[in-house]
């Protein structure tokens, strides 16, 4: 069995709502599920809608009921800030935040986060913000004059800057001047299917030509008629192997292509069938991404 680290899951969101993911849920995500599919970590990502009154404030409430979690269940679960505080015992969690709009124009509100252990930020939703444009509302425009001083904040702060989301010119805008390797969290690849929110192949090539990394995500619709792997195979064919890695979206999709997590497993032996040696299935599975993880953090 290979160990997976996931690079996006919601299941924040079903904390929030006082959910108890120890056991067996409705969701695509709890303790059962991660067991069963083999996995050594996920992202933890804290979704916050651009329609909340007090976003920063959902944030901090997300971030806090992840936090709860992972303590009362320290049995099964390990928080990792750094590369240094990964455990192989435990699955992983690190904690991210998705939408720049919870930020005001100061920095005060990152440096809160960080403190608290958030280590991956998620530029944009589908909204564009005060730091950046999403793909789906402007792919021609990019960073902001606050985003620039964003990035270089978070160059020098050890975290993972995610571009998932983000138009392409802010990806090149990102590529251009982030002193350490970005990730595209959960995309598609607009090459195998048309739609805006996918990466696009100059996007792609530039995460790639810095060191970054791709993770494929499971909604069908954003598959279209191709399968996970196959995402996989054209990141590999545009880029390398190296790129390659999964954010299933899980529990922030409701089309996904595998039922929950723990049919993940499936994923190999077709990585197999197209001819992926075990080696490169390690990489996509986990390694592509703590090898930035280590790298930056």
């Amino acid at each position: 069995m290979f160990k997976i680290f996931d690079l996006h899951c919601d299941s924040a969101q079903n904390l929030l709502k006082g959910d108890d993911l120890s056991k067996v849920t409705r969701h695509h995500v709890d303790l059962p599920k991660l067991r069963k599919g083999g996995f050594g970590g996920v992202v933890w990502a804290c979704w916050v809608s651009p329609k909340e009154k007090e976003p920063f404030l959902k944030a901090l409430e997300l971030v806090d009921s992840s936090l709860r979690f992972v303590e009362q269940h320290a049995r099964w679960f390990s928080l990792a800030k750094s590369w240094h505080q990964l455990r192989a015992d435990r699955i992983n969690v690190i904690l991210g935040v998705e939408g720049g709009h919870i930020f005001d124009e100061t920095t005060v509100q990152f440096k809160t986060l960080h403190r608290l252990g958030v280590r991956v930020y998620t530029l944009t939703w589908n909204n564009s913000n005060r730091l950046a444009h999403s793909a789906l509302d402007n792919d021609r425009l990019g960073l902001t004059r606050l985003g620039r001083e964003y990035i270089k904040l978070m160059g020098k702060s050890g975290v993972l800057v995610d571009l998932s989301h983000s138009s392409t010119r802010t990806t090149l805008d990102v590529c251009r001047e982030l002193a350490t390797p970005p990730i595209a969290s959960h995309s598609c690849l607009r090459g195998l299917k048309q739609f805006a929110r996918n990466i696009s192949d100059r996007a792609l090539r530039a995460i790639g030509s810095r060191g970054g990394v791709c993770g494929v995500n499971f909604s069908g619709y954003h598959l279209g008629k191709s399968g996970v792997v196959e995402h996989i195979m054209y990141i590999k064919r545009q880029t390398s192997i190296h790129t390659a890695a999964i954010g299933s979206d899980f529990d922030g999709i409701s089309d996904p292509v595998l039922p929950h997590a723990g049919h993940i497993q499936k994923l190999v032996g077709t990585m197999l069938g197209a001819g992926l040696s075990g080696p490169e299935i390690e990489k996509v599975c986990g390694g592509n991404f703590l090898r930035v993880f280590k790298q930056v953090c």
